[in-house]
């Protein structure tokens, strides 16, 4: 019962988790930091750099390369 309970309520807070391996993220100046697609929320990713340090961001600040990476991520979780 327990579990079904965290289960909605992680499901009903709009955040999907997803499991991704960490991966070198290049924004549209050509910057490239490491780090892991830790989830979606709404139309924002949140990445974890190595040290700890998440981050909030538009999809629309990476490169082609990464935001096609982040539409495949966001299928996978959908399926």
């Amino acid at each position: 019962m327990i579990v079904r309970l965290l289960l909605l309520i992680l499901f009903a807070s709009g955040n999907l988790w997803c499991i991704e391996p960490q991966r070198t993220w290049t924004n549209l100046n050509g910057v490239k930091m490491e780090a892991t697609l830790i989830r979606f929320k709404k139309d924002k990713i949140e990445i974890k750099r190595g040290d700890g340090k998440t981050f909030t961001l538009a999809p629309t600040m990476f490169s082609e390369e990464d935001q096609k990476y982040i539409t495949e991520a966001r299928e996978r979780t959908d399926s």
